[in-house]
């Protein structure tokens, strides 16, 4: 799968998850609130993004794998991903 149809796919999960979260409008904003006042996702909305993740993809993802390294951002995530899945 190529890197833009994951990114396309990544921002319609976080979109549905968080319709406030300006996901589209830079692979390098931060998609998690650290303080509960940004339009971030929440910890509730990470669970579910995994849980997305898993269904959409279907690959796994582990308790370990869930960090800033891998979460921090669209480009981050998208990384992640392509990484579980795969190789054709």
């Amino acid at each position: 799968m190529k890197k833009e149809d994951i990114r396309r796919r990544l921002s319609a999960i976080v979109k549905k998850i968080s319709p406030l979260t300006p996901i589209s409008t830079s692979s390098e904003r931060s998609i998690f609130s650290a303080d509960g006042k940004t339009d971030a996702l929440d910890s509730v909305a990470a669970l579910q993004l995994v849980l997305a993740l898993e269904e959409e993809f279907g690959i796994t993802v582990q308790d370990e794998d869930i960090s800033a390294e891998h979460f921090s951002n669209l480009n981050s995530l998208c990384q992640y991903v392509a990484t579980k899945l795969p190789r054709a």
